[in-house]
C-alpha cells in the first residue's frame, strides 16, 4: 500500500521502491537506540532527554538522519493492563508526552524516527520487568488470541497514541514489531511461541487502525532474517519492510549486503533495520560465516545497491562474543560508515545542522520543584571498576537555593544490589562547593561487588524542596567517572522511584575557567565561588571581578569565551560589566 497523500499532506511518502522527503529522494542513513531504559522509555517516568538529545545529535554529527527506537516491547512498563481482566486500559502518564519530546528533539537536529511498538520479547514469560518483577505474560498472549483484547490495545493505548502524536515532522514509520518470527512456534527462539496465523492477523489489525487513524503515515515491520520475508512481502497493509542480518547467525544467501534489493523482488522500499555496528572480519574471527566488511563498506552498499537505509545495531553498544568480547559495536564504531556517505549529504540530510561547540567547565544543573518526601538522580551503566577505591567523592552547591542534603546509593551485580546509608552530605545555602565523600569501606557499603557497579545513584529527602543545585567531578577515588564536561553525559530521573515529577530540569551548564576547587574537611569540604566558575544566571552570588570575556544566550545559558558564530543577539560579561551584542 502505497502512502497516500490523506488529510495534511505527509512529508515522507514512498515512491515506488524508494522515499521521497518534500518531494526529493530520501536515504535513511544511521542506528538504533533500541532503549535509554529497557521498557521504561514510555511508562509512566519523564523521558532521559540527555541521553536521547545526545545519541541524535551524535548521529546527526555523523552525517546520519534516522534513529531506531522501541516503546512497548514486552508491555511490563506500558501500557496500563487490568490485572483481572488481563486487557489493556489506558497508558501510564508520561507515555505520549515522552513520545513526542523524543520526535521533537529528533526534529529540532533533522533526524526521523522508525517507532517500534513490540518486540518478540512478548513471548518471554521468563523475562524481568521493573526490578525484581518477572513480566506476566498472560495480557501480551490475549492480544493475538482474543479480538476483545486487540481492540482494548488500539482503543485505548494505540489511538490516544496516534491522535498524539499525528503525522509528526519527524516520525518516520509505526514499526509493528521487532523480528515478530521469534515468536513462531516451531521456528522462533522464545521461551513461549504462537502461531504465524496469530501474529499476521494481529499486526493486520494494528496496520489497519493506524492507516485509519493516522492517513498518511507510513507502516512496516521488523523483519529477523531474509527468509522470514515469506510473511510478510505480500501484506499491502505494510507500507514497506525492515531487514535484520548478523553474520554469526545468518549465512551468504541471506546477506543484503552480498545481494542489491532486486535480488528480493519486492515491490516496495526495503530498509536494512539492523546490522553489526562495527561490521565484522572473518580473517580474525572465523566463526563469522559470511566475507569481511567495514562500517563504510556496509552503509555504501546499502546505498549503492537499491535499499532505502541502514540503520546499524546498537547506539548504546553490545559486545560481540563471536569475536570473544573483543569487538565492540557502538555509535563510535559506526560512526565512519554513516560518514563514508558524506558524497551523497543531498540525499540524507533533512535539514541544516551546524553542530554544537561548547568550552569551559561542565557542571550537571538539577532544578527540583517541591519534593515530596523524596527525589532521586541515577547515573546508570558506569564505565569504570571501582576494586580498590577507597570513597566515592563529588562536588555539588546550591544557586541561590535552600540547603539540601543527598546520600549516595550504589548498585551492584547482576540482580541490581542496592546498597545505601544513613549518612548524608549537606550542602548549604551560600552557594559554595562542598565536596561529598563517602567511604565504600564503611559497613553501609560492605557487600557492594566492586567490579561489576551498575548505577549511583543520588537521593534527597528534603520534603517540599524548590530549587538548583549544581554538580561536579563524580569520581571512584582518583579516577573520574563523569566531570560533567561532556554535554548531555549527566544523570537522570531514577526510573520506577517516587518522587520523579519534582526533578524539572538536568542540564549540562557551562562555567567560564576551570573546575571549582575545594580544600578537604571531614567528609565535605568548600570554598567561595569564583567569577569564573559562575554563571550570569547565577550572578545574584557575591563573586570577585574577572577580566575573563563569557558569553551567554538571552537566557542566560552559558556559551562559553569564544564568540558565537551563529548569528543572533548574546550577552558578553565581562567583570562587573554586562551587554548586549549582535552577531550577524
Amino acid at each position: 500500500m502505497l502512502a497516500q497523500m490523506v488529510g495534511a499532506a505527509p512529508q515522507l511518502v514512498i515512491d515506488g521502491t524508494q522515499f521521497k522527503y518534500k518531494g526529493k529522494k530520501i536515504f535513511f542513513s544511521g542506528m538504533n537506540l533500541a532503549w535509554i531504559d529497557f521498557n521504561s522509555d514510555v511508562g509512566k517516568d519523564p523521558l532521559d532527554e540527555n541521553k536521547w538529545r545526545k545519541a541524535v545529535q551524535d548521529i546527526r554529527a555523523a552525517g546520519g538522519n534516522s534513529i531506531r527506537w522501541w516503546l512497548f516491547n514486552n508491555m511490563s512498563v506500558s501500557p496500563v493492563i487490568d490485572q483481572s481482566t488481563h486487557k489493556v486500559t489506558g497508558l501510564p502518564a508520561n507515555t505520549i508526552k515522552n513520545m513526542k519530546k523524543a520526535l521533537d528533539i529528533a526534529e529540532e537536529y533533522g533526524v526521523m524516527v522508525s517507532m517500534c511498538l513490540f518486540s518478540h520479547n512478548l513471548m518471554e514469560s521468563d523475562q524481568w520487568g521493573s526490578y525484581n518483577e518477572k513480566i506476566d505474560i498472560t495480557a501480551n498472549k490475549l492480544l493475538f488470541s482474543d479480538n476483545s483484547a486487540a481492540q482494548a490495545f488500539i482503543t485505548n493505548a494505540l489511538n490516544p497514541v496516534l491522535e498524539g502524536i499525528g503525522n509528526h515532522p519527524a516520525l518516520m514509520t509505526w514499526e509493528l514489531f521487532n523480528e515478530p518470527e521469534g515468536m513462531i512456534t516451531g521456528h522462533g527462539w522464545t521461551k513461549e511461541k504462537i502461531s504465524i496465523e496469530s501474529i499476521v492477523s494481529f499486526s493486520e489489525k494494528l496496520a489497519t487502525a493506524i492507516h485509519s487513524k493516522a492517513p498518511g503515515t507510513l507502516v512496516s515491520t521488523g523483519i529477523h532474517c531474509s527468509s522470514d520475508l515469506q510473511y510478510w512481502k505480500d501484506k499491502t497493509w505494510l507500507d514497506f519492510l525492515q531487514l535484520h542480518f548478523y553474520p554469526e547467525h545468518q549465512n551468504s544467501d541471506q546477506n543484503p549486503f552480498e545481494h542489491p534489493f532486486s535480488f528480493w523482488s519486492l515491490t516496495k522500499p526495503l530498509i536494512i533495520g539492523e546490522f553489526s555496528a562495527a561490521g565484522w572480519n572473518k580473517e580474525t574471527y572465523p566463526a563469522y560465516k559470511v566475507p569481511t566488511r567495514t562500517p563504510q563498506q556496509l552503509y555504501k552498499y546499502a546505498y549503492d545497491n537499491g535499499y532505502a537505509g541502514a540503520l546499524s545495531w546498537d547506539y548504546g553498544g553490545f559486545n560481540d562474543d563471536v569475536a570473544g568480547n573483543a569487538v565492540t559495536h557502538n555509535y563510535a564504531a559506526a560512526k565512519p560508515g554513516m560518514e563514508a556517505l558524506a558524497a551523497y549529504k543531498e540525499f540524507i540530510d533533512i535539514k541544516d545542522y551546524t553542530p554544537e561547540t561548547t568550552s569551559g567547565n561542565g557542571v550537571m544543573q538539577v532544578t527540583f520543584s517541591n519534593v515530596t518526601a523524596e527525589a532521586t538522580l541515577e547515573y546508570a551503566n558506569p564505565t569504570t571498576n571501582l576494586t580498590g577505591k577507597a570513597a566515592i567523592t563529588f562536588k555539588a552547591r546550591t544557586v541561590n537555593s535552600p540547603a539540601i542534603s543527598f546520600r549516595l546509593v550504589v548498585k551492584s551485580g547482576s540482580s541490581w544490589d542496592w546498597k545505601d546509608t544513613d549518612k548524608k552530605c549537606d550542602i548549604p545555602a551560600n552557594g559554595e562547593w562542598v565536596t561529598c565523600t563517602f567511604d565504600l569501606s564503611s559497613s553501609d557499603y560492605n557487600s557492594v561487588n566492586l567490579s561489576d557497579v551498575r548505577s549511583f545513584l543520588l537521593q534527597t529527602f528534603n520534603n517540599g524542596y524548590s530549587g538548583v543545585v549544581q554538580f561536579d567531578d563524580f569520581k571512584a577515588g582518583p579516577s573520574v567517572i563523569t566531570d560533567f564536561n561532556t554535554q548531555y553525559d549527566v544523570f537522570s530521573v531514577a526510573a520506577n522511584m517516587d518522587g520523579g515529577d519534582a526533578i524539572t530540569n538536568i542540564k549540562t551548564v557551562y562555567l567560564g575557567g576551570t573546575a571549582p576547587s575545594s580544600s578537604s574537611n571531614g567528609n565535605s569540604s568548600s570554598s567561595s565561588s569564583s567569577e569564573d566558575n559562575t554563571p550570569i544566571l547565577n550572578s545574584g552570588l557575591s563573586t570577585p571581578s574577572s577580566q575573563l570575556i563569557t558569553y551567554y544566550s538571552l537566557k542566560g545559558e552559558p556559551l562559553g569565551n569564544a564568540k558565537p558564530q551563529k548569528a543572533g543577539i548574546y550577552i558578553v560579561k565581562q567583570g562587573h560589566s554586562v551587554k548586549k551584542i549582535a552577531v550577524r
